[in-house]
């Protein structure tokens, strides 16, 4: 059990130094939108929000880690006039979790 923990907490760790440096790098920090496998076990995203100190949404199609290609596809298709309204368009937020 304890070494299960101690990697538990070095992967949350590790993503905590990542989203510094992110955020340090460019200026930016928001909320963080969660999609593919990680982001159907709620309880480990709640346990990522606590120790970051950070929020995040997951999508109503959790399994859609590709649709961040869609909307840039849409958008160069001319389907939309800019990123904002693809994404906008095709990107549902199914549930936030807020720290």
């Amino acid at each position: 059990f304890y070494n299960i923990y101690y990697e538990v907490m070095s992967v949350l760790s590790s993503l905590k130094d990542a989203f510094n440096l992110l955020e340090k790098t460019t200026g930016l920090r928001g909320s963080y939108v969660l999609s593919g496998g990680h982001a159907k076990n709620e309880a480990y995203t709640k346990m990522k929000a606590h120790f970051t100190q950070r929020s995040f949404s997951l999508l109503q199609h959790r399994d859609a880690e590709l649709l961040g290609d869609a909307v840039i596809v849409l958008y160069r298709c001319g389907i939309y006039t800019s990123l904002q309204e693809a994404t906008m368009n095709v990107v549902k937020v199914g549930k936030d979790i807020f720290v």
